[in-house]
């Protein structure tokens, strides 16, 4: 899982930004964690992990779970084990 002190900036791309725990949600889903696993690992309420998966997905304008995972994996925010 990411390393939230250790990170200086959030990801970027021309037209979005992901702040540090939209990244550490996002890096939770692609690794296959459930929505109760991911709020117990980053001290988050659930609601606020499905907050931050809603919003990902509206920055991003992906609508599943596979392209969620597709995009971690092409940004190399998790590991292809």
């Amino acid at each position: 899982m990411l390393n939230l002190e250790k990170m200086k900036h959030p990801l970027q791309t021309p037209d979005m930004e992901l702040d540090k725990e939209e990244i550490a949600v996002l890096q939770g889903l692609a690794a296959g964690k459930t929505i109760p696993e991911i709020s117990v690992t980053l001290s988050l309420t659930p609601k606020s992990v499905e907050i931050h998966r809603q919003m990902i997905m509206e920055k991003l304008q992906l609508f599943t779970l596979a392209d969620l995972t597709k995009y971690a994996l092409q940004n190399k925010l998790t590991p292809l084990n």
